[in-house]
């Protein structure tokens, strides 16, 4: 039985905290992400693995792959309030879902190929140019929602401009 135990105090990783305070500092982390992700409505990866990776030393691949999981609950817990609310569209939600699991597959094999195309650079390097890839996305949609004016309502979106098919009744959305 400790020998269980004792692979979860000593994982298979090395980060700048270790032992009983590792975990510890999870918990806390996981608790403001999952505070911030309640009040805001998102699941806190885009949070937790930067956090995990430059606070806490933790490898961008361990990182991913544990928020994961965490992204799960946060997000269940968000879609059942909003359902209850009558705030969700069945129809959005399935192509939403479709696109991200695509979306997640092409990522992965993305990032793979990319690390191959620029293979003389080190596991560290890249994770450098992953995170100001990120930091930069960040930007974009701070300063976008940030200016925009979401108080008037506009007729046509960006989108709706196009003559794009197939088009769907939103009924809970009108």
């Amino acid at each position: 039985m400790f020998e269980v135990f004792q692979d979860y105090m000593f994982p298979s990783f090395t980060s700048n905290i270790t032992g009983v305070m590792l975990f510890i500092v999870l918990a806390i982390l996981g608790l403001v992400v999952g505070i911030l992700a309640g009040l805001f409505g998102v699941g806190g990866g885009f949070l937790l693995v930067p956090l995990m990776n430059i606070v806490l030393g933790i490898p961008m691949e361990v990182a991913a792959g544990s928020t994961t999981f965490y992204i799960i609950g946060t997000s269940s817990t968000g879609f059942l309030k909003q359902y209850k609310k009558s705030n969700v569209e069945m129809h959005v939600l399935i192509f939403l879902a479709s696109g991200s699991l695509l979306g997640a597959i092409l990522g992965d094999t993305l990032q793979n190929y990319l690390f191959n195309f620029f293979g003389k650079a080190s596991r560290a390097d890249f994770d450098k140019f992953l995170l100001t890839i990120f930091f930069f996305l960040l930007l974009v949609i701070a300063y976008i929602m940030f200016f925009s004016n979401n108080n008037k309502k506009r007729d046509n979106y960006l989108l709706q401009k196009f003559p794009l098919g197939p088009k769907m009744d939103l009924r809970s959305s009108n």
